[in-house]
């Protein structure tokens, strides 16, 4: 922590107006800065600014010249990177302009709500049927449902699913039709799993992984073909 004149502040960690002394320009974005500069610290392992001495690093923080979190800790989950990134913007308009907004960004993060949006069904409602193709994987936030297949005297109930249970998803993670129906016995509430927002969650993952996902998805299909 250093004060000199007009410069306050950890120069590691200095929003640019901090590291250019225009106090006033400091105002809640500069600690949106400064959140998003302990995150970056915590996932990268490393200040964001590393230079041989205080004035160095000051001069890398007037440009916000850190660099990319992605690189230096690619393990991180792209939308948390992204977070992070809006956080520690150049410019304070393009960062979030509240701490409450960055903590609803984080929480919805945790939650998966922002990637995975909330859907009404109404009990009778027919959410995915047999032989469909596939565009979205289904988890149960309230209500139950039953997984089918057939139709008329032909169908056969596989089973009930409750809150926490998912559903769909080997379709996408192995293209190919549905091979059940499901319909709710309850008025639910269902979080929508897209394509390619769970396709981005794998790429997120260390590539082995989410190999390793899509080939197990692939053997249970054919698993569930055989029987």
């Amino acid at each position: 922590m250093i004060s000199t004149g007009a410069l306050v502040g950890t120069p590691t960690h200095m929003a640019p107006e901090q590291a250019l002394g225009a106090l006033d320009r400091l105002d809640e974005r500069t600690d949106v800065f400064a959140l998003g500069g302990l995150l970056y610290s915590m996932l990268a392992r490393t200040p964001p600014y590393v230079a041989d001495n205080v004035w160095a690093s000051i001069a890398k923080a007037q440009a916000a010249a850190h660099p990319p979190l992605g690189t230096l800790a690619p393990q991180t989950p792209l939308r948390l990177v992204r977070i992070v990134e809006k956080a520690m913007m150049l410019a304070p308009q393009d960062r979030y302009q509240s701490m409450a907004a960055m903590r609803e960004e984080l929480v919805a993060f945790v939650r998966g709500d922002g990637v995975f949006p909330l859907r009404a069904v109404a009990m009778g409602e027919v959410v995915v049927r047999e032989g469909d193709e596939a565009d979205a994987a289904y988890i149960i936030e309230t209500g139950k449902l039953e997984a089918y297949r057939g139709e008329g005297d032909t169908r056969k109930a596989l089973r009930e699913m409750g809150p926490g249970e998912v559903f769909g998803e080997m379709a996408i993670l192995s293209p190919g039709p549905r091979t059940a129906s499901v319909v709710a016995i309850e008025d639910c509430q269902l979080r929508v799993v897209t394509a390619d927002a769970l396709s981005r969650e794998l790429d997120s993952l260390k590539p082995w992984m989410g190999a390793f996902v899509r080939t197990l998805a692939t053997r249970f299909r054919q698993r569930e073909e055989e029987t």
